[in-house]
């Protein structure tokens, strides 16, 4: 279970919920509609520890209930990510590349398919930046 921070400016002022990353990465892509908040808070900002006002969280959202403010701030807000997780998601990427490379490519000396090492290595020697979408979605 990796904990990450989901985060929102509302009316200017700052909100800061630590969640699970998968959990909260599903929930905002609608595959899932269970949230759990870690801590039971929300806060002004995580690292100091900084509990926002039931009357700020009441004036920006209407509520102080933390699991309905929670969603909130996973569905409107962005979503960081663990260095881990881009780089998984970048291995990934590659892998899939490779593969449709290996399935609809061959090579025209021999007529045979290229090997998915041999694309592999070709692609890192050519210094090729495989992007992969952003992961802070706003």
């Amino acid at each position: 279970m990796t904990q990450t921070i989901a985060r929102i400016k509302q009316k200017g002022k700052p909100f800061e919920i630590i969640v699970d990353l998968e959990e909260a990465l599903a929930f905002k892509k609608g595959t899932s509609d269970w949230l759990e908040v870690g801590g039971d808070r929300i806060f002004k900002d995580t690292k100091k520890g900084d509990v926002a006002s039931r009357s700020d969280l009441e004036d920006c959202f209407g509520t102080t209930d933390v699991l309905e403010i929670g969603k909130k701030i996973v569905k409107n807000g962005e979503i960081l990510v663990t260095q881990e997780y881009r780089d998984e998601e970048r291995e990934k990427k590659v892998k899939q590349v490779v593969d449709f490379l290996a399935k609809n490519t061959t090579n025209p000396q021999t007529g045979r398919p290229h090997t998915p090492q041999r694309i592999e290595s070709a692609l890192e020697e050519a210094h090729v930046n495989i992007k992969i979408p952003p992961l802070t979605v706003k």
